[in-house]
């Protein structure tokens, strides 16, 4: 019995996929990117909330949101880079 081929770029979980889970994979990927963009929205509509509203004391939490935000965005090119976009 043969051994499954390897597909080096479907990664779920930190597992690697065989090419007879390539689907699987791909959902993975989409669900990863799916979850990551709803996770900067979200993000970014606190942002807009402490911003509106912004008081001396809101400076912190401000802070912490754009760190957030920043982090949002590597992960969203890490996303990039396993459609093979980067």
């Amino acid at each position: 019995m043969s051994q499954p081929m390897l597909n080096p770029g479907a990664i779920n979980n930190g597992v690697v996929a065989t090419s007879t889970s390539t689907d699987q994979a791909s959902y993975a990927r989409f669900n990863l990117l799916e979850r990551t963009l709803e996770q900067f929205q979200e993000n970014t509509r606190h942002l807009g909330v402490i911003a509106s509203d912004f008081t001396a004391r809101s400076q912190e939490p401000l802070n912490q949101k754009v760190h957030t935000m920043i982090s949002g965005l590597q992960v969203s090119g890490d996303c990039g880079e396993l459609f093979g976009l980067c």
